[in-house]
Order: C-alpha cells, then structure tokens, then sequence
C-alpha cells in the first residue's frame, strides 16, 4: 500500500543511515591505520557527533513511520503496538495528519496505555471506539482488542 510521504520519509532514512554505515566504517579503517589517539581520530569523532544532531527525524515521526511499515492490519488500517512518550505523541499524529491517513488502531497494552490515549486526543484525535482486530503476528491469528482514533 503505497503513500509518497512515507515513502519521502523511507529515502530520507535510507540516506541517512548510509551516511551513518560510512561513517562506522570510516572509523575502523581510521583505528586500524592511526589508532584512537590520532588526530584522524579525532576529526571523525568530531563529524561522527555532527550527524548525530542531523537526525532526519524526530522519535514520534520515526515511530509513526514504523507503524506504517510493520502495523497493517487485515484491512490495510495501521495498527499501533508500540506506545509513545509523552515528547513524541504530537510529532507521531501529525506525521499520521501530513501522510494523509485518517484513522489508526491502538492495541498495545501497556501501562501507557492511558497517558497515550489522553496525548492522542490532545494532539487532535478523536477515540471512536473499541474494535478486535485479527493480528496476524501471533502464530495463531488471535483477535486482539483495540481502540480506534480518527484524525481530526
């Protein structure tokens, strides 16, 4: 199921986990040749903390993008299993909001549960209600219980 936008966001992260693989690799070349003390050593370390502040995305926008990849349910409707701190609900939605989809299904359990459904809804989703949803990641297919959110 295609969507441009996470897709947009798929090379993105491509991209920059290549420049992240170069870098590694950049490095044990580096320590092999020179060593941990060497001054080329330390001009890698100094880039390699340099792209860690170029991080692409924020951690709401990366699991968002994780849920569409990984959490389709039957019906091709994206199914949360994973919860979101409190700093990423907004960032998690709003990726939701600007890929264009328009409902999504809770069914982690967690203790976060609560907190996350208030984060939701303050972040501009409406609970619609209870839902079973036939999770096809447990060897025997079970119905797992859920909530459903539509974006506003």
């Amino acid at each position: 199921m295609g969507n441009a936008y996470f897709e947009n966001m798929m090379k993105i992260a491509e991209d920059f986990e290549n420049r992240c693989r170069i870098l590694m690799e950049m490095k044990r070349e580096i320590v092999e040749k020179y060593g941990w003390e060497s001054p080329e050593y330390k001009a890698w370390s100094e880039e390699a903390d340099c792209i860690d502040g170029e991080r692409p995305f924020t951690s709401g926008e990366r699991k968002a993008l994780r849920a569409w990849m990984y959490g389709r349910g039957a019906d091709g409707e994206i199914l949360v299993d994973d919860f979101c701190w409190e700093h990423e609900s907004a960032d998690f939605v709003n990726t939701f909001r600007k890929a264009g989809i328009k409902s999504f299904i809770v069914i982690e359990d967690s203790t976060a549960l609560m907190r996350n459904i208030h984060e939701y809804v303050k972040a501009g989703c409406r609970l619609v209600g209870f839902v079973l949803v036939r999770e096809g990641k447990t060897p025997w297919n079970a119905e797992v219980p859920g909530l459903r959110f539509e974006i506003d």
